[in-house]
């Protein structure tokens, strides 16, 4: 793979980098569960259930980074400012 600079990519290349590498990551936690449920039986199974939170998780990682330049209208404490 060549180097590419972040920096110089376009806003479209950035959006479909980031779906590449959030499905490539999905792809390796989905095989290491699965070697997970192989060793210890239970212990996949708990793994398992937490998937499905995943896909929350990862919408509000999604919300907060769409958010990230109204932090300026915030206070420390994370108040809106007046």
């Amino acid at each position: 793979m060549a180097k590419t600079s972040l920096a110089s990519m376009s806003i479209d290349a950035l959006l479909k980098l980031r779906e590449d590498i959030g499905k490539a990551l999905s792809r390796r936690a989905n095989e290491l569960e699965m070697q997970l449920s192989r060793l210890g039986g239970e212990m996949g199974k708990k793994r398992g259930r937490r998937s499905s939170r995943a896909g929350r998780l990862r919408s509000n990682i999604a919300i907060d980074l769409a958010t990230r330049g109204q932090d300026e209208e915030r206070s420390p404490s994370g108040c809106e400012r007046n």
